[in-house]
C-alpha cells in the first residue's frame, strides 16, 4: 500500500483478516483505516473517494463468515 501512496483504508474487520489488521497497526502512521458497517458501503466509500480525489483508495473485509465461503 505505501508502494502506491494509499494513505486511506476502508475495512470491516473479521476473524480472517485479523492478521492484515495486526500489520495495519504496526506499520507507521501514515495509512488511515475507516471502519465501515457494511462490506458494500466500504467499496462504495473508496469507489467515491478515488473519484474525487484522483487517488487509489484501499478496501478490505473478512465476508467469508458472512457468505458460507471457506
Amino acid at each position: 500500500m505505501k508502494a502506491e501512496e494509499i494513505k486511506v483504508v476502508y475495512g470491516y474487520p473479521g476473524a480472517a483478516i485479523c492478521p492484515f489488521y495486526d500489520a495495519l497497526l504496526d506499520a507507521d502512521k501514515d495509512i488511515k483505516h475507516v471502519l465501515v458497517r457494511h462490506e458494500a458501503n466500504g467499496g462504495h466509500a473508496a469507489s467515491g473517494y478515488a473519484r474525487i480525489s484522483g487517488k487509489a483508495r484501499g478496501l478490505y473485509s473478512d465476508f467469508r463468515s458472512r457468505c458460507g465461503g471457506t
